[in-house]
């Protein structure tokens, strides 16, 4: 009904912009909570992921609103990781939630135009000088190694990727916070120390790069800006035989220092690794995300769902991201793989001998790092 009153309204549509971003509205056939591969929500899902977004001839998103007969419904949104990411989405929800649920009036609107412009003047600012200060003072004692895990091929498409999900265990996710909570680590730090100390498993490296997300926004006014939210932020792993635990204290210092000067870093990493003779063209093959994705949905009083999904980010690099995924108490662990450089065999095996490790350290956090077996 508030959709037939709005849509009805002249001033809604007096806005060219939203003529073009309410693309459409669909009455579905199907009834809620009735979901099933024939699913006309379903067949409109996919009809919206298989048609291409022209980059440079359309907006790089689409909208569609839909509705049962039974008067309840939902959006689909579908954007270009160019013009935004999950925290974008995020802001979209939160925006749209409050307006219908009356909880917010009116959202503040600011520029990423300005976010922009801000960092067009990063390499001239105090910040820049003071970044690279920090990592060269970091390559002065040896140019960290590339991270990688190890497959059998040598040889391998860069245009053909697929990914794997594993659902953790409930048992397993559990201890892992428990282990965080006492200890006084971030799940973000626990999963990368796990990550990075399989890692030196597999390749013996010592003092490696490996690569993450990072927020690229500080103030609340760029908060509340849309736009890609994210940096790729590079971290050094120095490993060493000490207890789990307190390798685990060290990444979050590694992790910290790293993120403060990340942007240098990101912006010159090829000019800064060129200085000391080294020509890789990404500083780390590996790079590790973990996403918090819960969300109180008490606050706005309505009962609703969120689903989701990415494609396969690792079209066209020599590189494995993997992305840990909470969501309601439940984890998630996706592994983004070119699909002739590892079998999913091979998959397997490096998330069954990562649930090893967290199993290990979880059982005694003071067992050495040379000790943890794979």
């Amino acid at each position: 009904t508030e959709l037939d009153n709005i849509s009805s309204n002249p001033d809604f549509w007096s806005s060219e912009n939203t003529k073009d971003v309410l693309e459409e509205i669909k009455n579905l056939k199907s009834i809620v909570n009735k979901y099933s591969e024939l699913d006309d929500r379903v067949k409109l899902l996919k009809e919206m992921i298989n048609k291409p977004i022209e980059m440079f001839n359309s907006f790089l998103f689409h909208l569609v609103i839909y509705r049962y007969k039974n008067g309840f419904g939902g959006v689909i949104i579908k954007l270009n990781h160019v013009m935004g990411d999950g925290y974008t989405l995020g802001l979209i929800l939160y925006e749209v939630l409050g307006y219908y649920s009356k909880k917010i009036k009116y959202i503040f609107p600011f520029s990423y135009k300005k976010y922009i412009k801000k960092e067009e003047e990063y390499p001239y600012s105090r910040k820049s000088g003071e970044d690279k200060i920090f990592w060269e003072s970091i390559f002065e004692k040896g140019v960290p190694d590339i991270a990688y895990i190890p497959s059998k091929k040598t040889k391998f498409s860069y245009s053909k990727a697929n990914k794997i999900t594993f659902d953790i265990d409930d048992d397993i996710v559990k201890k892992v916070k428990k282990f965080c909570k006492k200890n006084g680590i971030s799940n973000t730090t626990f999963y990368m120390s796990v990550f990075a100390i399989y890692i030196h498993k597999r390749t013996n490296l010592t003092n490696f790069f490996l690569s993450t997300a990072n927020r690229n926004r500080m103030k609340l006014r760029e908060m509340l800006t849309t736009g890609m939210m994210t940096k790729t932020a590079y971290f050094v792993v120095n490993i060493k035989n000490e207890p789990f635990v307190d390798f685990t204290k060290d990444m979050r210092l590694f992790l910290k220092s790293c993120y403060e000067h990340m942007n240098y870093i990101y912006n010159y990493n090829k000019e800064i690794f060129k200085k000391y003779h080294d020509n890789r063209k990404v500083p780390s093959k590996v790079f590790l995300s973990y996403q918090d994705v819960n969300i109180n949905t008490e606050r706005m009083n309505i009962k609703f769902e969120i689903e989701g999904d990415n494609n396969v980010g690792t079209y066209g690099f020599d590189v494995i991201p993997i992305h840990v995924f909470e969501y309601r108490g439940k984890v998630k662990i996706i592994y983004d793989y070119l699909s002739e450089q590892y079998t999913k065999s091979e998959i397997n095996d490096i998330n069954n001998s990562v649930i090893k490790i967290i199993e290990e350290v979880c059982e005694d956090k003071n067992i050495l790092v040379n000790d943890i077996k794979i």
